[in-house]
């Protein structure tokens, strides 16, 4: 019987012993994740102190007297559109089921 009761005294202590451990492991958590939280405080304070606090839009560029403004873009879809492009202006006008399509197949179904 005296045995059983040292035992569990010292499976007591035991415990004890690491519940003191894990205590002092929570502080030491506790106190570097306070740190990397002032770090990252200080950071994005850096970060935000960077940014412009008003972005100014650029003054258009007036083209010379002379020079062309037009650029030419096909109205219609033709071969010189990427697939993308295509794309595009098939979802712009509703048509759907054209991913696996090649060019070709795209060019046609705007047609």
């Amino acid at each position: 019987m005296r045995a059983a009761l040292e035992r569990s005294q010292d499976k007591r202590a035991a415990w004890k012993k690491r519940a003191t451990k894990a205590e002092a492991r929570v502080v030491r958590l506790e106190r570097r994740l306070a740190k990397v939280e002032k770090k990252a405080r200080k950071l994005v304070g850096e970060v935000a102190a960077e940014v412009p606090a008003e972005v100014v839009a650029a003054a258009p560029v007036e083209a010379p007297a002379g020079a062309r403004t037009e650029v030419s873009v096909a109205a219609t879809p033709d071969s010189t559109w990427t697939v993308a492009q295509l794309r595009d202006e098939a979802r712009r006008r509703g048509l759907t089921g054209l991913s696996g399509k090649t060019k070709a197949q795209v060019l046609a179904a705007l047609a």
